[in-house]
């Protein structure tokens, strides 16, 4: 077990991830990693990408927290880089990579880290986060959504795409296909606030996925300043979980 927490270190640069990087190079088995480099904005691909590398090394890797936040410099590469790395640790079964508020990033990098994550079919919990990645679009996340339905034991999914404006509706149409096939999904977290492209098609492909998860218990959904959606939305939706027998908690949010 490794948790390093650098979160703020607005000093902090190349040079220290890659220390973090010579210790991690040292462990040859490791369960579970831990990194925050929260708004460590000096951070560049280079030092990411030589993570990258060093989690190929690793095994017996289950658990991944990786959170770059803010750190605005990063682009695709390590993204790419990251993806090459975890696609060598098919035993994963929970991923969270947080990359909000890096530009940079676009559907290149996202796909590439999806792609990677498909190799992990035991996957239990995933939790992506592309708030003000303002030129994601719907490929990246379509790729997200087919690693939703390769991971037939996934239980709990959780998906930031805030303010990401270029995102429409086939996005949704993907992330509804693979939700269809996650039949043990328990929690579902999806928010698209702001991202003003999606229309009620988009919203409706998501009900026969949610109504298709018989172990579903949690759906927190947010919709807010998505001004393309009317009453089609809330009804599909509403077609869909009514068939959610188990669900215990419901939060939908359209204002």
């Amino acid at each position: 077990f490794l948790d390093i927490d650098l979160a703020n270190c607005e000093q902090l640069t190349d040079a220290s991830l890659q220390a973090v990087v010579s210790a991690l190079r040292l462990l040859e088995k490791l369960s579970t990693l831990k990194l925050d480099l929260t708004c460590c904005d000096k951070l560049t691909d280079g030092s990411v990408a030589d993570l990258g590398d060093a989690l190929a090394q690793v095994t017996g890797l289950t658990t991944v927290h990786l959170d770059f936040e803010g750190c605005t410099e990063l682009t695709d590469a390590s993204l790419i880089r990251l993806g090459l790395g975890l696609s060598m640790s098919t035993g994963l079964t929970a991923v969270e990579v947080n990359f909000g508020s890096c530009a940079k990033v676009t559907d290149v990098g996202v796909a590439a880290l999806a792609e990677a994550l498909r190799a992990s079919v035991g996957l239990r919990s995933i939790d992506l986060n592309f708030e003000g990645c303002a030129e994601l679009e719907d490929k990246g996340i379509a790729g997200v959504g087919e690693v939703i339905g390769n991971a037939r034991g996934l239980a709990h999914v959780r998906l930031t795409v805030e303010d990401c404006q270029e995102l429409a509706d086939d996005a949704l149409i993907a992330l509804g296909r693979g939700l269809t096939q996650a039949t043990s999904l328990s929690t579902v977290k999806l928010n698209c606030t702001g991202c003003t492209q999606l229309t009620d098609s988009g919203i409706a492909a998501l009900g026969p996925g949610l109504g298709a998860a018989a172990a579903l218990t949690s759906v927190d959904m947010t919709f807010q300043g998505c001004e393309g959606l009317a009453d089609a939305s809330a009804a599909a939706l509403g077609e869909g979980l009514g068939q959610a027998e188990n669900l215990s908690l419901l939060h939908l949010s359209f204002e």
